[in-house]
């Protein structure tokens, strides 16, 4: 488990050295194949760590079991008889009461409780395919990354969209419609995801190596950063297309900075992309001018070896 001081640029490692299952003082502490990281909006420096059995909490001075346990599984329960197969993702409620998260190799949605630990499967039949439907009827592939959906007319915690082998998929929380996007370019292997404050979603792609942005409401698709290529990979900072990455993994959205950072999982680095300002909107509430998607200011990538905790990933997949 990592995290980072992002002002100093300082690499710390905060719990974990070896492969296990254990909880406890945070020198001693260990995880197997910590793969998300979510953190907690109640306290800060403190998280959620989701590997391949369990979701564990990390207040920065111990880690707790919140639900899962050493052995893989497929079942809903409380705490430490809930059974996970790889949770890839996480994404928390504003008020923290409540995870979701994506449980890959069991092809469902699950939803967490904070507080008790219980687990409930809120979407997908447990199959591999791709169908569209409600709650349990809903077929998801392989979900991966996870995010609420927000922007200055959406209310808050009620749609998720996450990422799966079947595509980009859209998860109505109140009503349990689990959906496929239509989208006006193909993002094949769509991985990471995060959203702006103006409602536009920020995609990494492990097809083409690319980043790219879309507009979940009419399906638009703009290429940010990489070739947009097929399998075109490389390790290059530059800005739009001429930028190269090799399979990112995932990436976390800077409000403040206006930028994101993507966890490059081939290269193990973790990388900075700069975004255009009309995704951010003013302390108004309007949105700020629009600079094209070309200027040299927005898709550079260079590459940094520092990030905020959340946008940490231990990815070993």
């Amino acid at each position: 488990m990592l995290t980072a001081s992002f002002v100093a640029g300082k690499l710390d490692t905060i719990a974990g050295d070896r492969v296990g299952f254990e909880n406890g003082d945070l020198k001693l502490a260990a995880f197997n194949h910590a793969h998300s990281i979510c953190a907690d909006p109640r306290n800060p420096q403190s998280y959620w760590v989701g590997d391949r059995t369990s979701i564990r909490y990390c207040d920065g001075k111990t880690i707790t079991l919140l639900a899962g346990g050493k052995e893989t599984g497929d079942e809903d329960g409380t705490s430490e008889n809930a059974r996970f197969w790889w949770v890839e993702g996480m994404a928390c409620t504003q008020n923290g009461d409540k995870l979701f998260v994506t449980d890959n190799l069991n092809n469902r949605i699950r939803m967490v409780d904070t507080k008790t630990g219980e687990v409930k499967t809120v979407a997908g039949n447990g199959t591999n395919e791709s169908t569209d439907g409600i709650g349990l009827n809903a077929g998801i592939a392989y979900p991966r990354k996870v995010v609420f959906y927000r922007s200055p007319t959406a209310k808050p915690d009620s749609v998720l969209y996450f990422t799966s082998a079947g595509g980009m998929r859209r998860f109505d929380v109140e009503t349990g419609a689990e959906t496929t996007l239509e989208l006006t370019l193909n993002i094949p292997g769509p991985h990471g995801i995060d959203c702006t404050p103006t409602g536009r979603l920020i995609v990494s792609c492990i097809g083409t190596h690319s980043i790219y942005l879309v507009d979940p409401s009419s399906g638009d698709v703009e290429l940010l950063a990489g070739s947009g290529e097929w399998k075109v990979t490389g390790s290059a900072d530059g800005s739009g297309r001429t930028a190269r990455f090799n399979w990112p993994s995932d990436l976390k959205l800077d409000d403040e900075a206006q930028c994101i950072y993507v966890t490059e999982y081939e290269h193990h680095r973790i990388r900075r992309v700069s975004l255009p300002s009309r995704l951010f909107a003013s302390r108004t509430g309007i949105v700020s001018p629009s600079p094209a998607l070309t200027e040299p200011s927005s898709g550079l990538v260079p590459t940094v070896s520092h990030s905020l905790v959340a946008a940490v990933q231990a990815s070993t997949k």
